[in-house]
Formats: structure tokens, sequence, C-alpha cells
């Protein structure tokens, strides 16, 4: 809130900046300590999150305060902050169980009959993740890695060159996860001017980076499985995630750790091991053969079921539930046409990508977003809000004028922003300049083949033009019913 007296209607801090330390300040403060209350808030308290949070969306969005909270969160992108907490406090469980800090406590007092926090937590992480909450994470309590045997290096690019030393042991590795989910790695191992290479399968929810960093465990298990003694080894890998995790004083992940402990066994046979990042896709021979069986990989029989689901899958999983919930919150709140048509139009087009439908509103200008939420809201200074809000006697439009004309008021449209864009007389010659159409629905404007920002800026471009949101309501407080 002590942004709030840097923000006005067409100035201030930008909406994409105020989200930004919305997103970096404010829900980290909020959502402190979820796992230990998210999951059981009452509805007063659930209440006062999303009272909170529409005022900061509606200070970020400059949209009147009327706007519907449930539309403010689905333009922005921001989960009601009910839902944020629980995925926050359903994320940190997941990790405690992976941690082995989770202990299940139940009440057991005969008189009275609730369940706990952690059973609540436990039985929505069951229900949510289904199969994969029988699976085992691939998390692990920090352990230390100062021990460490072996070299890592990342050289730039331009730099990077293949050694050329003699009795040198190279092996270069990969993994690879194609459209259909299958995952796979391979490496291939040189010396001596001969080869040897392997592949194998992982399960579909492993994921790339385990499989890379499998590649070199699976290289260095066949190395001591050899006796390999007294050798230069170097490993060549495009896998800067996976060179980084093993550089880290800290492991987090239990594939790892396991790459880890092989090298370092490798390393005490009196071998000097390094690590090297090498570039993907640069024509350098032996990255392009380990490329190409990290995809044989993919689709053979020798699958590794040892190799635990990565943290991340699960992570994703909750996210994924609670942006869903998100979009059905929308999708059943019974509001006004004039705000849930052009909401939906957009969503459709985005293909109900929230993330793309935001990052392209967040970055309009000031004045920009300020005319395009009174458009897709419905809530402005037309005649049809107005009249909801009592501050006006008639909802009629006051461009068409049918009214006087003769014409029974209820075949009289009312005048709302959907009206003046797709079908009021009055600006048909404007709609005709902008959208080459005397008469257009927003649903056919969107389909066109423009991308959607410079659709937003069209539609934006006719209402300032029109200037239909600069007309003063006939009353500035609400009228009595009797008049």
């Amino acid at each position: 809130f002590a942004c709030k007296k840097a923000i006005g209607k067409d100035w201030g801090l930008k909406a994409r900046t105020t989200f930004w330390i919305y997103n970096a300040i404010v829900l980290p403060k909020i959502s402190y300590g979820a796992a230990a209350w998210g999951m059981t808030p009452n509805k007063a308290q659930r209440d006062k999150l999303l009272s909170l949070q529409n005022q900061i969306l509606k200070t970020a969005l400059r949209s009147a305060s009327s706007a519907p909270r449930i539309a403010n969160s689905i333009i922005s992108n921001s989960l009601p902050l009910d839902l944020y907490i629980k995925q926050k406090c359903l994320s940190r469980c997941s990790s405690l169980i992976a941690e082995n800090h989770w202990t299940l406590t139940t009440h057991t007092h005969r008189k009275t009959k609730f369940r706990t926090h952690m059973e609540v937590a436990d039985g929505e992480l069951r229900r949510i993740l289904g199969k994969l909450y029988l699976e085992i994470s691939d998390k692990i309590r920090p352990i230390l890695n100062i021990d460490q045997k072996y070299t890592t290096r990342i050289t730039q690019r331009k730099k990077f060159q293949v050694s050329t030393k003699e009795n040198t042991i190279q092996i270069y590795t990969d993994g690879s996860k194609d459209a259909e989910e299958n995952t796979g790695y391979g490496y291939h191992i040189i010396f001596n001017n001969s080869g040897y290479s392997e592949i194998g399968s992982l399960r579909n929810f492993n994921s790339v980076f385990q499989a890379e960093a499998h590649a070199i465990t699976a290289s260095a298990l066949k190395l001591l499985s050899w006796n390999t003694e007294n050798q230069n080894i170097i490993f060549y890998s495009d896998s800067q995630a996976s060179i980084k995790s093993l550089q880290k004083t800290k492991i987090t992940s239990e594939t790892i750790k396991k790459c880890n402990n092989t090298l370092n066994k490798l390393a005490t046979k009196n071998n000097k091991i390094t690590i090297k990042w090498i570039p993907g896709h640069s024509d350098y021979e032996g990255n392009e053969i380990a490329d190409s069986l990290a995809k044989m990989g993919s689709h053979s029989d020798n699958q590794h079921k040892h190799i635990k689901i990565p943290h991340k899958s699960i992570i994703s999983k909750l996210k994924d539930y609670y942006n869903e919930a998100h979009i059905n919150r929308w999708q059943i709140n019974n509001l006004h046409y004039d705000c849930s048509y052009p909401i939906n139009c957009l969503l459709k087009k985005c293909n109900f990508n929230l993330p793309k439908l935001s990052y392209i509103i967040l970055n309009l200008p000031t004045k920009s977003l300020r005319i395009l939420l009174k458009i897709i809201t419905g809530h402005n200074n037309l005649n049809s809000h107005l009249h909801r809000m009592n501050m006006a006697l008639e909802p009629l439009c006051e461009f068409c004028d049918l009214q006087n004309s003769g014409i029974d008021p209820i075949f009289c449209p009312d005048e709302t922003a959907m009206h003046i864009i797709e079908d009021c007389p009055a600006f048909a010659i404007q709609r005709i300049h902008h959208f080459q159409n005397f008469k257009i629905s927003l649903a056919e404007i969107l389909s066109s083949k423009n991308p959607l920002p410079t659709t937003l800026r069209n539609i934006i471009k006719f209402f300032d033009k029109s200037d239909c949101f600069k007309k003063f309501p006939q009353f500035t407080k609400p009228i009595s019913p009797r008049r």
C-alpha cells in the first residue's frame, strides 16, 4: 500500500512493475508458514485475503472499483489468495514428505471428531496427485558436497576445445525427451581409437535433467566395472544444469547424489576426472553421437525404473490443478454478459493460456490498459453499467438515440462497450475504418490473423477515438429508487 500513492489513473508505476512487487514481496509475506495453517482458514479469513488481493489488483490494473475480483485475477493471472496459499501449503508438505520430515498425526480424543491440519493436507495431496503420491520423490534432505575428488568446467562457447591429449578417456553423454514424453540417455566412450556405447530409457515422468545426470552416472559405473585406474578421464556433457548441480555445496537430489558418489568412487582409483560442458548441436562428433544415442535410448527396452520422480513434477502437478481450479471458479461465476463475454473471447483466443494473456495485457501502456479494462470488464461510464449502479435513468444507448425515433424502448439496445464496437450505427464509419466491416462481433475481430497485441491496440484505438468513455454520467451519485 506504500506504492498506492505512486499510482494514478494514467500515471505512476506500470502494471508489470506493480505486479513484480506484489509477487516478489507481498505474496511471500502473506503465505509465510502456510504449511501450518494454509489448508484450514475459515470463511472470515478467506474473505479478508480475497479483499486484500482485490484492492491490490484494482490499483495495479486501474480497473473500476466495482469490477469483479475474479475478472481482475483472471486478467492478471493472479491465483486467488486462498488457492495460492493452499498450493504453497501442499508444495511445502510434499517437500517435507520427500525429506522424511513428515510424521502424520491424528486426533485421538474419543469425544470429539475432527481432522488435524496434517490429515487435511495429506488427504488433499492424495486426491490431487493420485498415483504420483505413491511415487517416492527425487528430493532429499540437503547434504554437504565439499569433498569433491573431481573438477568441473563450464567455459565460454567460443573458447571451448575438445582435448587432444593422448591416453585420455573421453566420454560423451546426453539425455533426450521426445514429444510423447519418452525419456532416454546415451553415452559414448572413446579410448585408444576404440569406442563403446550404451543406451537406456527412463520412465515417462523422469526429466531430461535426470537423464543427463544418469548418463554421467551410468558411464562412470561402466568404467568402475572395467577396474579403470590411473587414467585421465574427461566427461563431456551439454547439460549445464547437471554440471552446476554437481558444483553446488549442497545436494538436494537423489540423482545428483548418486552421480557425485559414483564420480568420487571412480576418482579414488587414482583417476583424474574432469567434467566439461560441451556446446550442444555444434558439430562436435562425439556429442552428436551421444545425442543420437540418447534419442535411440528413449525407445529402448533397457528401462531404468529405480530413478525416482523429480520433485518439480509434483510441484507442477499442484500448480496445474490450482490453475484449473482458478479457471473453473471463473466459469461458474454468474457474471454479467458485458464482463463474461469479452474475457471468454480473449481466453479462447489464447487457448486459456493465462500467462500469455496477462503478459500481453500487463505490457500495455497505462492509458491503454485503463481503456481495455473498461471494455472487457463492462464496468465503465456507459449507461448500461450506470443504470445497474443506479446512476442513470435508462440503460439505453444515447449514441443510437433510437428511443426518440418512435421505436419501442424494448427493442432499443443497451449502451455497452460490446454494442458500441459491434453494431452501434453511430460508430459504423469508425468500424469500417478499423475493422473493415459495418457490423462485426468481438469474436470475429479476435479471430483475425493479426497477433493479439496488434488486435488489442486496434480495439483500444477505436474506443479512444470514439470518445464514448469520456461522457459524464447523468448523476454523480446513486439516485433514489423513487426517482
